[in-house]
């Protein structure tokens, strides 16, 4: 059976990036799925497109309803939203990808967050919000715009709710609504399709491998206008980015990567001046990521406090929530990959380590900066000079 597990596992990885684990959906799939075909499937066999959707469904352990995740949500409409229009003539279009969206809540929360923030800005731009997921009985629900009472589970404002229909026993999508949305079945493994001026993929990574991972952010860079938005749920992804991708952060809402805008070099050279003087004096006008705080974030006071009292579980979840509030914080790095490593994940301690790299990569001058502070400490300089 180990090495059925083992061959599976590798075939489910090559053919949608999902990383198996024997302790987790493995029993599930051995349950729902004939003997003689997993044998096959562990000898290279392709199961035919029917099979592979169930096992997908099998796999498929999300969970979303509408408005999840509220403060990211926010961020984007109240602060990224206004930074893409900035560029954008009147008269044009707002293309929004929801990339693994399951049935459809967070595409349809995207579309009318945006609406409702076009209209208070009086912008005339055509918005249109596309879901893709690996599911497609996933994308055959999401395009019907039905769902149960339970899918609103937060306070949601007048103005939001009159986008639904809704009745004791179910909430229905608006045709005005549907207009702007568009569902399709993809995998993010294969090319991507189309471009788009704000990504989000938030809860899928953190079930793929890091290749993966690797590869699908490659494909989210190739799918980002210039000064395109992409947005990952909350530290889902550690790992090194492309190059094209500057990791940037809101403080304490959300992070986020944002694609490259390349000049002639010409033009760079004549921009470059102006560009430093509005640094220094509007850093929100070009969206430049700012500088590590000079106190300490509330979860970073937190998470030395846990530590200190022995409660090392809670020390790391609050080390986590610091990377999101603060994509700069070198301690909470440093103690979570010392504790991945610890605990017998090498690849994610790996992983944690070589986000700091990146960041380093981007900004040569951050780790001068930081260095200058005085909870900068010995251990600090060997972990930024020796890969794990």
């Amino acid at each position: 059976m180990d090495s059925t597990f083992t061959s599976v596992q590798k075939a489910l990885y090559n053919k949608a990036g999902i990383h198996l684990r024997e302790d987790e959906k493995w029993p599930l799939l051995v349950q729902n799925i004939r003997p003689e075909e997993l044998e096959g499937l562990s000898n290279g066999l392709d199961l035919g497109e029917d099979k592979w959707k169930k096992i997908y469904e099998i796999l498929n352990i999300s969970e979303t309803y509408f408005y999840r995740d509220p403060n990211q949500l926010n961020a984007i409409v109240d602060f990224l939203l206004p930074q893409i229009l900035r560029d954008k003539p009147k008269d044009s279009k707002l293309q929004v990808w929801s990339a693994g969206c399951s049935k459809g809540e967070e595409v349809y929360t995207l579309a009318v967050l945006l609406k409702l923030k076009l209209n208070e800005l009086r912008r005339d731009v055509t918005l249109s919000v596309v879901g893709t997921d690996l599911q497609e009985s996933s994308i055959e629900f999401a395009r019907k715009g039905i769902y149960s009472t339970y899918s609103i589970r937060s306070n949601l404002s007048d103005r939001f709710l009159s986008f639904f229909k809704i009745d004791k026993e179910k909430v229905e999508v608006a045709a005005d609504l549907r207009s702007m949305t568009h569902f399709f079945q993809r995998n993010l493994l294969e090319d991507p399709f189309g471009t788009y001026d704000l990504i989000l993929c938030r809860n899928v990574l953190i079930y793929l491998g890091e290749s993966a991972k690797k590869t699908i952010l490659q494909h989210f860079s190739k799918a980002l206008l210039p000064g395109g938005i992409l947005v990952l749920g909350h530290s889902e992804y550690l790992g090194p980015v492309p190059d094209s991708l500057h990791h940037k952060n809101i403080p304490n809402q959300t992070s986020y990567f944002q694609k490259v805008v390349s000049l002639p070099k010409k033009e760079v050279d004549v921009l470059r001046p102006f560009s430093y003087a509005l640094e220094k004096v509007e850093p929100d006008v070009l969206t430049v990521a700012p500088k590590s705080s000079e106190e300490p974030l509330s979860s970073l006071k937190q998470a030395r406090e846990a530590k200190r009292d022995g409660k090392i579980e809670e020390a790391m979840s609050y080390y986590r929530e610091a990377l999101y509030e603060n994509p700069e914080t070198v301690e909470a790095y440093y103690e979570l990959s010392n504790y991945y490593w610890e605990n017998g994940d090498r690849e994610k301690a790996r992983s944690t380590q070589s986000q700091l790299f990146s960041l380093f990569k981007n900004d040569p001058s951050f780790a001068e900066n930081l260095k200058g502070k005085d909870d900068w400490k010995e251990e600090y300089d060997e972990f930024l000079i020796h890969p794990l």
